[in-house]
């Protein structure tokens, strides 16, 4: 009987531990889907994971989508965002690197169009996190012009038919 009560406790104490594994993940195609643009995580190269205390796994599919969660306040409030580990894809290699020790190039296309691409040397032409974060939040991004260029040239608004999709309510 002790040797089963003495099983439970050890059981008990692993289970219960509040270690958490911050290490990166894998990208589960199709599964894992942006925490903020509900898009599919499917490139590395600019792709984020955010881990928190919690043990919870945020993705992101562009460095731009994790500032518009980190500018809410559920990134410190319910999140606890500034205790979490947060790792980029590397824009050229795809390895995952530290992002906020990573820095980042402007001009490149991402999945969201913001633009930057993290790597790991310092140069000239490049920002820290912090400042990559601001900037974003600043609204010096690609993006406006990346999402009107990804529009169909010459696209028609739909028309509708009696009985299908309102009835001719859509707008022609």
């Amino acid at each position: 009987m002790k040797k089963y009560l003495f099983a439970i406790l050890i059981f008990l104490f692993i289970g219960c531990s509040n270690d958490v594994d911050y290490s990166t993940r894998e990208i589960n195609p199709g599964r894992d889907i942006c925490y903020v643009c509900k898009m599919i995580v499917k490139d590395q190269h600019y792709a984020v994971q955010s881990i928190h205390p919690n043990g919870q796994v945020l993705w992101f599919d562009d460095i731009g989508c994790l500032e518009k969660l980190m500018s809410k306040e559920e990134w410190n409030n319910t999140l606890q965002g500034d205790s979490a580990k947060i790792w980029v894809g590397h824009c050229e290699t795809g390895n995952w690197n530290d992002a906020r020790t990573s820095f980042y190039r402007f001009g490149d296309t991402t999945p969201m169009g913001y633009g930057y691409g993290a790597i790991s040397e310092l140069s000239d032409t490049v920002f820290t996190f912090d400042q990559t974060i601001e900037r974003i939040h600043r609204g010096l991004t690609q993006n406006n012009g990346y999402l009107t260029n990804r529009k169909v040239p010459g696209e028609k608004k739909m028309k509708c038919q009696a009985g299908k999709c309102g009835e001719g309510k859509c707008g022609n």
